[in-house]
């Protein structure tokens, strides 16, 4: 009945794509899976008028759950699909669901200390708390064979919050097989990509530069849709770097000099205030202010 990634039912010609999805609400324990069926020529190119229908499974019990009315064609492959569909493809999938809940759970809450902020930080870094930095990279990494080699790549983001630079640098593993007949994780270079695809640069390069340029550029072709993905892991650990690495805030302004004048005394009115002793009276008499009103004593 399997292929692969593609599901073949005995009475369609063509076989059927499979994409998977799983409630993200981190705070839910449901093992529920919506499953999406998208007929499909062999190569896993899409068919003009596919034929298309989606399933909720519990991946516990194998059963569908809240089946909806549905021609009887469709029924009849769902149906096939259930029965002959292997048990342990579902336990499969439900270990899938809780890496991804617990890959989220880390997403919302992981920080990095900011004295790597200049550093690369790995994604399968943030998301597993696996020691084994070789396991960790396989569950969380991607694989690609090129002329006879095998090799992991693991990809690294900037998180420096302030750094704009929109790149993916991707670190090539090459699995080699130990004397002690022990596959070994061996890193050969790292390639960094602009996140609409475009090569960049080869660093930390242990072999020929024009070597791994042509494994870079081969990945590049023949895994270019990749990039969907880098783009949504970049904006992810920027996250995490604004939550661990919050930008300098700029100091305050200063604050305005107020010069401080005395006040003048209590009854005076301001023109009292600024008048001399010598200046002439106020009341009209023709005298000196300090020999008419502004003798002491007088109201």
């Amino acid at each position: 009945m399997e292929l692969g990634s593609l599901v073949w039912f005995s009475s369609r010609q063509h076989p059927f794509a499979v994409r998977e999805r799983h409630c993200l609400d981190l705070e839910c324990d449901c093992t529920d899976a919506w499953l999406t069926f998208t007929e499909v020529e062999l190569g896993g190119q899409a068919l003009e008028e596919p034929l298309t229908f989606e399933i909720q499974v519990n991946l516990r019990s194998g059963r569908e759950r809240r089946p909806p009315e549905r021609p009887a064609a469709i029924e009849a492959l769902v149906r096939e699909f259930l029965i002959g569909f292997p048990a342990e493809r579902f336990g499969e999938m439900a270990d899938r669901r809780r890496e991804q809940r617990t890959a989220r759970r880390r997403l919302s809450h992981y920080t990095i200390d900011p004295s790597r902020r200049g550093e690369l930080i790995a994604y399968a870094e943030v998301i597993d708390a696996a020691e084994d930095r070789e396991a960790c990279a396989c569950r969380f990494g991607l694989f690609f064979a090129h002329e006879g080699h095998d090799y992991l790549i693991e990809d690294h983001y900037c998180p420096n919050p302030a750094c704009d630079c929109r790149l993916v640098h991707l670190g090539f593993w090459e699995r080699i097989e130990s004397p002690r007949n022990k596959l070994d994780l061996w890193q050969r270079f790292r390639a960094a990509f602009a996140l609409d695809g475009r090569f960049k640069e080869i660093t930390l390069c242990e072999e020929g530069w024009r070597g791994a340029a042509s494994v870079a550029r081969a990945w590049r072709e023949h895994c270019g849709e990749r990039f969907e993905i880098f783009r949504e892991r970049y904006e992810q650990i920027k996250a995490i770097g604004r939550r661990s690495m919050p930008l300098a805030v700029p100091a305050p302004p200063p604050a305005p000099v107020v010069k401080y004048v005395s006040p003048a005394p209590l009854g005076t009115s301001p023109a009292e205030a600024r008048r001399g002793r010598n200046d002439p009276c106020p009341c009209g008499s023709g005298r000196k202010f300090k020999r008419c009103c502004g003798r002491s004593g007088v109201a």
